[in-house]
């Protein structure tokens, strides 16, 4: 079996053979230096407004991307 988004808590690890996820901690890194990087153009000095889309609060994803 192999694995795509979430792990499972088995006592037999033997019972999958893969994991496949997306690394949230580095989604939301790129989403930071994103936003570095481009407030450039934007004009000085002027607020930038972030609105942020959890999803399920407390879940891994959420959780990762807050790192």
């Amino acid at each position: 079996m192999i694995l795509s988004d979430r792990e499972i808590k088995v006592e037999d690890d033997s019972l999958w053979t893969s994991f496949i996820r997306s690394d949230f901690v580095e989604e939301g890194r790129r989403a930071v230096q994103w936003i570095v990087k481009n407030k450039k153009t934007i004009q000085k000095n002027a607020p930038i407004n972030i609105v942020e889309l959890e999803g399920t609060s407390n879940s891994a994803p959420a959780v990762d991307l807050k790192q």
